[in-house]
């Protein structure tokens, strides 16, 4: 199973702590940057309200700069840097160990270390391509760093694989949401939910499906 699809990720309070790496790459994208204001509320809404709090603050807060050594709050504790440098150790000594890079990207995920976590996805894809789980996990790390084409990219050759995997179908869907395709999002959902009536998530996917349709009939308006 990949980590989370997009929508079980949003709705957690632990996967609010720090989006900053996300925030140039949508900035520097005309088409992502103008998707945010859309998606509020929606499955990527807490982006682009984590950018707008953030762009409303000229200056850091006097006591964030009181102590240069003290911690940020969703600093990892030092048992699972530990942790973290015992897998690197073990990854380095043995290149062909699958799971160990697997087991990186997913404590890099789960730390919204995007980079890091797709780094280690892609060396664990190298020595097993037709996971598709881990290709599915590889597309959200990028979707997350703001890099929606490859994404996509990366979700296509999951279908590739699997074309009814549910999570790759419905991050899929948010992707294309998420630059404004939405014919597109709203093609792959319909699929996602005639290839899985019974997904736990049919009714949030329906409101999603609804909810292009009202934007693409305002851009045809």
């Amino acid at each position: 199973m990949p980590r989370k699809s997009i929508e079980a990720a949003e709705t957690t309070t632990a996967h609010r702590r720090n989006y900053d790496n996300i925030r140039a790459p949508m900035q520097n994208n005309p088409r992502v940057a103008a998707a945010t204001g859309v998606v509020i509320g929606f499955i990527l809404g807490f982006f682009a309200a984590r950018i707008q709090q953030e762009a409303t603050v000229s200056e850091p807060a006097p006591q964030a700069q009181e102590s240069s050594s003290a911690l940020p709050s969703d600093h990892p504790p030092p048992e699972v840097l530990e942790q973290l440098a015992r897998l690197q150790e073990h990854a380095r000594d043995h290149p062909e160990d699958t799971e160990v890079r697997i087991r990186l990207g997913n404590s890099y995920y789960d730390m919204k270390r995007f980079d890091a976590a797709a780094a280690w996805y892609t060396e664990a894809l190298e020595l097993d391509p037709g996971n598709v789980s881990v290709r599915t996990d590889l597309g959200t790390s990028q979707l997350y760093q703001g890099q929606v084409e490859s994404a996509i990219e990366s979700y296509r050759k999951s279908l590739s694989l699997d074309p009814n995997h549910p999570q790759t179908l419905q991050n899929l869907g948010i992707a294309h949401f998420a630059t404004g395709e939405f014919e597109a999002a709203i093609r792959i959902w319909q699929r996602l939910l005639a290839a899985h009536p019974d997904y736990p998530q049919k009714e949030q996917i329906e409101k999603h499906i609804n909810n292009a349709r009202e934007h693409l009939n305002q851009e045809q308006s």
